[in-house]
């Protein structure tokens, strides 16, 4: 049954190197047969969002080399769809110059910025900012970095940066010690759980401080919702037991890490 699935495997990889040779590439990875070997051959060249230079064959002589594009033909609709309603292309480029229409497009950008420059260094004082009460829309949720802005202040705004830079720190350090005593799988959990709650974090603040176009994204842990905080307190939980079993399988040395 295993000669017979990596037969069907192998003709299938020579078939899409035929028929998709010659579309752009980003990552190299090489593929050979048999089936149970092929994952374990992977090699990654560069980071991009396109799947680059696969090279498939049998193991003997030259593999083949094809070129698989994935990201653009994804992205492509999403483009199209932007680009053909006016209104559609207003929303997500009014973030570039919020002040051009601060009643209409560019309302909750400008307000968040208004919030962000009143709290200048140390910020108002806790429950002192007027942005959440009558002007900011979402201050509770989606924006809840801009009252900490106000309230806190630059100091208080790079204080929760530092502090989900901590988050994934501690992550990827957890999950590479994962990866040194043999158990990939829980690293890549570690790995992965770092990663979504690092890049929530950045998307939220750079639509906050107009980085990037206003998006219905929540600031981990921060922002109002109990959806979002269980997630949150499930993702930080699975670490945790990632980390106990670093400490408790094998030599269970973890150094420094954990003073933590």
């Amino acid at each position: 049954v295993i000669a017979e699935v990596n037969a069907s495997a192998e003709a299938f990889l020579n078939l899409s190197a035929r028929s998709l040779r010659g579309a752009p590439v980003f990552d190299r990875v090489m593929i050979d047969a048999p089936l149970d070997d092929a994952f374990r051959r992977v090699r990654t060249d560069q980071a991009s969002l396109a799947i680059n230079n696969v090279e498939v064959g049998s193991g003997e002589g030259r593999p083949q080399r094809c070129n698989v594009q994935v990201a653009p033909m994804q992205a492509m609709p999403g483009f199209v769809l932007i680009l053909i309603e006016p209104y559609r292309l207003t929303r997500v480029t009014s973030f570039l110059r919020p002040f051009e229409d601060p009643y209409n497009t560019g309302y909750q950008l400008s307000q968040a910025l208004i919030a962000f420059g009143r709290g200048e260094w140390l910020g108002v004082g806790l429950g002192n900012g007027i942005q959440k009460q009558f002007y900011l829309p979402e201050a509770h949720t989606d924006f809840v970095m801009a009252v900490i802005g106000e309230e806190f202040g630059l100091i208080g705004t790079l204080l929760v940066i530092c502090m989900f830079a901590l988050i994934v720190w501690r992550s990827y350090a957890i999950g590479e010690r994962a990866e040194a005593r043999g158990d990939r799988y829980a690293a890549y959990v570690a790995y992965g759980l770092g990663l979504w709650l690092g890049m929530q974090a950045f998307i939220n603040i750079g639509v906050n401080v107009g980085l990037l176009p206003t998006k219905g994204l929540t600031l981990p842990f921060l922002s109002y919702g109990s959806n979002s905080l269980i997630v949150c307190c499930i993702a930080v939980g699975m670490l945790l037991r990632v980390r106990h079993e670093n400490q408790t399988v094998g030599d269970g040395r973890e150094g420094q890490w954990q003073r933590v």
